[in-house]
């Protein structure tokens, strides 16, 4: 077990260790936005989402774009979603704690789903 999987545990989070793959994959870019970056030019490389069941504490290991790597700046969001996938306002709150993006196109999620049974949420990925 890793550091990180026993630190997970000690705070009384379920481990997982699950990598989804993306329900929709669409890569897109918009026009050069000087940022200070060496090329001067800051576009999307990935937006993705995901949809899963769970609840409590959550780390997801989510697969994006192969242009995702530790140097992206990466944006996500959580909600709650009825079975047809339409976001909605539930009695449950759920939250985004760390968004961690790896070299290898993964970028790990931990948040919290604050209700007692499982239910179903949609994480958005924005990497720029």
């Amino acid at each position: 077990m890793s550091h990180t999987q026993e630190e997970t545990r000690q705070a009384g989070m379920e481990y997982s260790e699950p990598v989804l793959a993306p329900t929709t994959n669409e890569s897109f870019s918009l026009a050069p936005i000087p940022d200070g970056r060496v090329d001067g030019d800051a576009r999307i490389v990935n937006y993705v989402q995901f949809y899963f069941y769970d609840r409590g504490g959550f780390d997801k290991w989510l697969v994006c774009s192969p242009q995702v790597n530790r140097e992206s700046r990466v944006f996500a969001s959580i909600c709650e979603v009825d079975a047809g996938g339409r976001p909605f306002l539930g009695a449950a709150s759920v939250q985004i704690h760390n968004i961690i993006p790896q070299d290898d196109h993964i970028v790990i999620v931990r948040g919290h789903i604050g209700w007692e049974s499982d239910i179903r949420v949609r994480v958005s990925i924005l990497a720029v």
